[in-house]
C-alpha cells in the first residue's frame, strides 16, 4: 500500500472518529488524533499556512508557552516516559473533542490548499464535524447567509437536540448519525 502523508493522517483521524463515538478507548483516540494533528500541522507549515493550533496558541490569554503546555500535555505524557516515568495523569476524554476538530480543520486546509478539484472531508470527518459545531455554535465565525451559516444550520438540523442530551447520549446520536451517513448511497 502506497500513502502520502495526507492519506495517512486521513486515516488515522477516521479511525480517531469511529473509536471516538462508538465507544473505543479514549488515549488510543487521543493518540491517533495528535498523530494525524500533528502530520497535517507540518503539511499546513509546509504549504505556508499557519495551523489552527499555531491560531489558538497565537490568540491564547494565557500566553503562548501555556497554550502550548495545555495542548500537549496529554499527548506528551502518552508518547514520552523519559521525563516522568512512573507519573500518573487525569485524562479527561473530553479533550479529545479539541484534538479531532483541531485535526479536522487542518486537513481541511491541506486538501484546499494542495488538491485540485473534488477532495472532500470524509464522511467521519464531516460528521464529527457537524456534530461538534452543533454543540458549540459560538465557536464558529458566522455572518448571515454565508457558507459558516448554511454549516450551522444544517449542523443543528442534523443534531437538533445535542445540547439537551448528556455526553453518553451526545456520543450515541453522532455513532447512530456516522453509522447512517456510512451506509447512505452516494448522490
Amino acid at each position: 500500500m502506497k500513502l502520502s502523508k495526507e492519506q495517512a493522517a486521513s486515516r488515522q483521524l477516521d479511525t480517531a472518529i469511529d473509536l471516538f463515538f462508538n465507544g473505543g478507548d479514549p488515549v488510543s483516540v487521543h493518540t491517533l488524533a495528535e498523530a494525524a494533528s500533528e502530520i497535517l500541522r507540518k503539511l499546513v507549515s509546509r504549504l505556508g499556512k499557519k495551523s489552527i493550533r499555531d491560531h489558538v496558541v497565537d490568540t491564547y490569554d494565557g500566553g503562548q508557552r501555556n497554550a502550548i503546555d495545555a495542548l500537549s500535555l496529554a499527548k506528551n505524557f502518552i508518547k514520552h516516559a523519559d521525563r516522568d516515568p512512573f507519573g500518573s495523569l487525569d485524562f479527561n476524554e473530553e479533550i479529545n473533542d479539541g484534538s479531532i476538530i483541531m485535526a479536522i480543520e487542518d486537513y481541511r486546509t491541506c486538501i484546499s490548499l494542495h488538491k485540485t478539484g473534488g477532495s472532500t472531508l470524509s464522511i467521519p470527518m464531516t460528521v464529527f464535524e457537524m456534530w461538534f459545531y452543533a454543540q458549540n455554535p459560538n465557536l464558529l465565525v458566522v455572518t448571515p447567509n454565508s457558507k459558516e451559516q448554511r454549516f450551522l444550520d444544517q449542523a443543528t438540523n442534523l443534531f437538533p437536540t445535542l445540547n439537551s442530551q448528556p455526553r453518553f447520549q451526545r456520543l450515541a446520536i453522532g455513532a447512530s448519525v456516522l453509522r447512517q451517513q456510512k451506509v447512505a448511497p452516494k448522490n
